[in-house]
């Protein structure tokens, strides 16, 4: 059980402070009111029956991304399952209807609704985005210019009011990361990203390096931190415990150390590179760019699977679900997408192999035999990297591929060492022949001249 101490609480009390006052400054009542509904986005709903109605009338009154929302909340990864088969149909087939309503709607309507979304949501950023774009429109009518005018008014508002407190809320989540409070911080900078608050560049590098390590300490525990959870046995000492409370029950002492398995350092390099794509693919859907992101995501799954844990998995599965429903794109199965996936790393592999290949016939054309064999081991190179991805039979066909390249390249090698060894013996007779030239024409010379002296 996750255990909320003290710190924990003022540290959530802290950002509460921050971002909290948005609520007033842009009430969820008051954008619902603006897009024809006076209720919440997502109000208390007791049942999935509940929210399954409660999508239903809003795709009915016109609220389609405020219905799909909700959808999407309830069969993204992980909740779905607690869904039954009744329910799950019913979801889907609403999802499906949504999703058609917002491909007839018009893109600024979907773009207002997206904005007025993201600020009950307090994704400022996302809001910021959406908005910027409807009013920058010369067809938006007047009703949806002052929709637009609000949605920026209230962003405006709530980034004034976090703007003071960045450098503390960075400085927090830092020292929460440094203590083992990584569900508080992961928390905070995710709520801060979402706000879309600008951070100088010394903030900025700061918030990486911490978004980066939570990733990998993520991945070395095996879970997904959330809100005051501490990453048991990476503490050097608990935090000691206030005057006058109760002892701690033994199930909440820290855990013991995690023992750690002999170093692999492929593993390791693997385990790195799926971290920092992990971080770009979160920072390219946090930003917007679902295309990037989905991509980044179906990679991870098609060549780093091996290198994530469980909850990562569902992490980024659920986030390629989202990806697409914003992008209007129906979620497939994700064995396919997983198949896409590897499809995706085939098809840049197989790029870079022909370019290599390419690269080595120009350069040996040229004469440039060193760089042609050059260009052939990387080619080599690359299909042994991306091995997983072919079949044995296209191994062998493209390895013959590399083989023949060498061949032409030995080959090549071979005729230009001859061409070379017989120009330095040409060189060589000529040279003698115009040696025993010139001995025979100094020795005319003297002859002639001893002629004329006698």
């Amino acid at each position: 059980m996750t255990r909320i101490n003290g710190r924990s609480a003022r540290t959530m009390l802290t950002f509460a402070a921050a971002f909290g006052g948005m609520v007033a400054l842009s009430p969820s009542a008051v954008l619902a009111q603006n897009a024809g509904t006076t209720q919440p986005v997502a109000p208390a709903m007791s049942t999935t029956a509940d929210a399954l109605s409660r999508a239903d009338k809003l795709i009915s009154e016109g609220q389609v991304i405020r219905g799909r929302a909700i959808l999407a909340g309830l069969t993204e990864s992980g909740r779905s399952a607690a869904l039954s088969d009744a329910e799950r149909s019913t979801a889907l087939s609403l999802l499906g209807t949504a999703n058609a309503k917002i491909s007839a709607m018009d893109s600024l309507e979907v773009s207002l609704q997206k904005a007025e979304l993201a600020v009950d949501e307090s994704d400022l950023r996302s809001a910021d985005r959406h908005a910027t774009k409807v009013l920058q429109s010369s067809l938006l009518t007047d009703s949806q210019r002052e929709r637009a005018e609000k949605v920026e008014a209230g962003v405006k508002a709530g980034r004034v009011q976090i703007q003071p407190k960045v450098a503390s809320i960075v400085s927090q989540a830092r020292a929460d990361l440094d203590a083992g409070r990584y569900g508080d911080s992961k928390v905070a900078l995710e709520s801060l990203f979402r706000s879309g608050v600008e951070l100088p560049a010394s903030l900025a590098s700061v918030v990486d390096e911490c978004r980066t390590q939570i990733v990998v300490a993520e991945q070395r525990l095996g879970t997904v931190f959330t809100a005051g959870q501490t990453a048991m046995g990476m503490i050097a000492q608990p935090e000691s415990q206030p005057e006058n409370q109760p002892e701690a029950q033994p199930a909440d002492q820290p855990a013991q150390p995690i023992e750690t398995q002999p170093a692999d350092p492929v593993a390791d390099a693997q385990r790195f590179a799926a971290s920092n794509l992990l971080v770009e693919a979160d920072k390219a859907f946090e930003s917007g760019k679902f295309n990037e992101a989905d991509t980044s995501y179906n990679q991870l799954l098609a060549g780093y699977r091996q290198y994530l844990t469980a909850d990562q998995i569902s992490h980024v599965e659920r986030r390629i679900t989202e990806a697409r429903l914003k992008l209007n794109v129906t979620a497939g199965n994700p064995i396919d997408d997983v198949n896409a996936g590897r499809g995706l790393v085939k098809q840049q592999t197989m790029a870079e192999f022909n370019n290599q290949l390419t690269q080595a016939t120009t350069s040996l054309k040229s004469g440039d035999v060193a760089r042609a064999r050059q260009f052939a081991a990387a080619a080599r190179l690359t299909l042994n990297s991306g091995r997983d991805y072919f079949s044995d039979a296209e191994l062998e066909t493209l390895n013959k591929q590399v083989t023949d390249a060498f061949a032409a390249i030995e080959g090549e090698s071979q005729r230009l060492s001859l061409a070379e060894a017989q120009a330095k013996s040409a060189d060589l007779e000529k040279k003698a022949r115009d040696a025993e030239f010139d001995r025979l024409r100094d020795k005319e010379n003297k002859i002639r001249e001893h002629l004329l002296r006698a």
